[in-house]
């Protein structure tokens, strides 16, 4: 592996991306391994066979070493075959300028013209961390494919790398040939990779409200912050959409669909602004109305003529008229 983490490795003729390591045995202690393991399993099938005529009172020698000859020796093939088979490496020879591609496997090697190779892709999934810093990182093994004319090289890569790292290694191997290198992205969940690169101050009011979620309740996107933790975060603001709207803090809308098909909809809001809009509060610089506020008599006011049961009534006898008119 090179000194950043890639799967590749440079030799005095080749840069070889390491499919699969050969361990400080080699080979053929691989193939020993292999061996003790069909080994194992004979030992066990048998000591099954030896129990089960036990109980039925029909112990005999013959079905013991047949079960136990038969497990190994299947079992030591199917695991020589994928020793064998499988591939070690892919070489990019020479290194300057690469112009030939050479997959080798555990006894075989295949050679193809650089000049045959019209496109190297790679796929990958990511997730993204939901707690701080919000991360994008890549989950799963790496699907490599070499697409040379008339066949394509398909090959699986441990993950746990820089994706677009090593894709940018391989483009700059491949440029004098013109190969374009190729990286597909698919996500596991919902994620905003522009959040990824978000600073939150450890001892800020938002990184505590993200800690005090419940493991087992339905959380907001990575990144972002429900209406009900910017109130917590704006202990100040009792009139959140106002101020939000007044202070830049961007938003992103969320649907989900309940029982009988019917469509929810809400609004999650960016972690980084709302603690930027927290921070202004404390330092009397955020765009804020005295009736916006839980701490002035305008504000407390504010809040208490639109909580009155009467306003209240209002507001639901206009929404139900806003529901029968179908607007």
């Amino acid at each position: 592996m090179d000194r950043a983490g890639l799967p590749l490795r440079t030799g005095p003729s080749s840069v070889d991306l390491v499919i699969a390591e050969i361990g400080s045995l080699g080979l053929r202690g691989e193939l020993a391994i292999s061996a003790a393991i069909a080994a194992v399993a004979a030992l066990v099938g048998g000591a099954l066979v030896v129990a089960m005529t036990l109980v039925l009172e029909l112990f005999s020698w013959t079905p013991v070493l047949g079960t136990t000859v038969g497990v190994f020796t299947v079992a030591a093939a199917v695991m020589a075959w994928q020793v064998l088979s499988g591939t070690r490496r892919i070489e990019f020879r020479p290194v300057d300028e690469p112009g030939l591609v050479r997959v080798v496997g555990g006894v075989w090697a295949a050679e193809y013209p650089v000049a045959h190779l019209r496109r190297v892709l790679l796929r990958h999934k990511v997730r993204q961390s939901s707690r701080y810093p919000f991360t994008l990182r890549p989950t799963g093994r790496v699907e490599l494919r070499l697409e040379f004319d008339g066949r394509t090289v398909r090959e699986s890569l441990a993950g746990g790398f820089d994706v677009p790292a090593l894709a940018d290694r391989l483009r700059a191997l491949v440029r004098p040939s013109g190969v374009p290198v190729a990286v597909e992205t698919t996500q596991t969940t919902v994620y905003d990779p522009e959040v990824a690169d978000d600073i939150l101050p450890r001892e800020g009011i938002v990184l505590a409200v993200i800690a005090r979620r419940l493991p087992d309740r339905s959380a907001p996107m990575p990144g972002y912050l429900s209406w009900e933790e910017v109130r917590v975060a704006w202990p100040a603001v009792w009139d959140v959409a106002r101020a939000v709207e007044a202070n830049g803090v961007r938003a992103k809308r969320r649907r989900s669909t309940g029982a009988g098909g019917r469509e929810f909809s809400w609004y999650e809001y960016r972690a980084v602004d709302v603690q930027r809009v927290a921070d202004a509060i404390l330092g009397g610089t955020a765009v804020l109305e005295p009736s916006w506020r839980t701490d002035t008599a305008e504000g407390l006011a504010a809040h208490a003529a639109l909580t009155t049961p009467r306003h209240r009534r209002l507001r639901l006898g206009r929404s139900r008229n806003t529901d029968h008119s179908g607007r």
